[in-house]
Formats: C-alpha cells, structure tokens, sequence
C-alpha cells in the first residue's frame, strides 16, 4: 500500500481546503437563496394544482398533444441528424453514421407512432384515468400537503439516521496518523452488529413510514 508522505501533505491540504471552499460557497449561496427556494415550492404547487384543473376538463387534449410533440420532437431531431450526415467536410466526405442514425430515429418515430395507433384504445382508457384522478384532486384538495409533509418527515429521519450512524461508527478507537490528514477507527465486533442492527432498523422505519403515508392519504380521503 502506497502511503503519502509529509512532503506530499501539503498540496494533499491545500486541494482539500479547495474543495472545502467550493462546497462552502455552494452552501452559502442556498443560504442566501433560501427565499427564492420556498417561492418555488409555492410556485410549484399552484402550477401543479393549475394542471390538475386541466387535467381535469382537458385531459384528453393534453395527451394528444403530449403524444404529437413527442413525435414531431424525433422526427425533427432526425431530421437534423439527417443534415448533419449529408454535409461533407474539406475532402468532400459525408458522415454515413450520422445518416444511419437518422434513419433509425425516424424508424422509431414510426414504430412509436405505430404503436400508439395501436393501443388508442388503451390510451382512451389512460386518458379516462388521468381526468378521474385529477377530478379527485380537485374536490379533495387537502391530499395534496401529505406528500410534502411524508418527505419533511422523510428527510428529517434521515438526517437524524446519519448522525447516529456517524455516532455509533465514532464510538470505536480513533487512531491519527502522522502522514495522513484524516484518522482511522477500528470498531469491535459488537460495534459492527450495533451498525448493521442500526442500518436494518433504518431501513424497516422507512419501510413503515411509507406505508403510514399511505394510511393517511386514506383518511385525508375519507374524511375530506
């Protein structure tokens, strides 16, 4: 194992201290912009319960020209592919590739094209689903807060999670190392199975958190 010496420490530090610096300016800059932040959050609800309310009359509509727009979005895509290919370079050569390629994008334009021929009437019944689903939303307003309030939970357990992984994982002999800039911890045995209890026990809490988001999205609907 190759171990950097004292000599190398230094520039080891100072790219260190770097990227310390760069992860510290992210930070401030989200501290600075935290109002922005929380507009948005609130931006992003009235948009999405604006959607919902088409949704809810336009349902259709907006599927068929979802649907369009992703269709002529590749066949425009391989048209300028196509472009590309043909236009020769200084010694009077095309890009065959790039042609080829064109090809096969406009190919799958067509099968998909095809395929939602196909399954319309899949599709109509998709479309019937969307409108229900945004109707619901837009008579039980209120099921709108539980996703926001499970992922604050969410992220808040989490972050208390870390900090006592970190804290079991800390509770082992910590040894410096002279050349080294960071320290090793030996854990014993009964400290890894703390750990391993500690992530399954995570992991199982998350498990039931979800579903207790669940059991309240039932309750916000029965009792809207």
């Amino acid at each position: 194992m190759c171990i950097p010496n004292v000599v190398n420490y230094a520039s080891f530090s100072s790219s260190i201290s770097s990227s310390l610096g760069v992860a510290d300016k992210y930070v401030n800059d989200l501290m600075n912009s935290y109002l922005i932040i929380l507009a948005s959050i609130g931006v992003a609800l009235v948009v999405g319960f604006i959607y919902l309310c088409l949704l809810k009359c336009i349902a259709g509509i907006i599927v068929f020209v979802s649907i369009m727009a992703y269709l002529i979005g590749l066949a425009i895509l391989g048209y300028f592919i196509y472009l590309k290919g043909t236009t020769t370079d200084s010694s009077g050569n095309s890009n065959l590739n790039m042609t080829y390629m064109a090809y096969g994008i406009w190919g799958f334009c067509g099968l998909n094209a095809l395929i939602f021929c196909c399954f319309r009437k899949q599709l109509a019944l998709a479309v019937a689903i969307v409108k229900t689903a945004g109707v619901f939303l837009n008579d039980v307003k209120s099921v709108l807060i539980v996703p926001i309030l499970g992922q604050i939970f969410i992220i808040v357990f989490f972050a208390i999670w870390v900090f006592g992984f970190i804290y079991i994982y800390a509770s082992g002999i910590i040894t410096g190392q002279v050349a080294l800039p960071y320290a090793t911890v030996a854990i014993t045995n009964n400290q890894t199975a703390y750990l391993l209890y500690y992530i399954f026990g995570g992991l199982w809490i998350h498990a039931f958190t979800g579903i207790f988001i669940i059991k309240i999205n039932l309750i916000f609907i029965n009792y809207k």
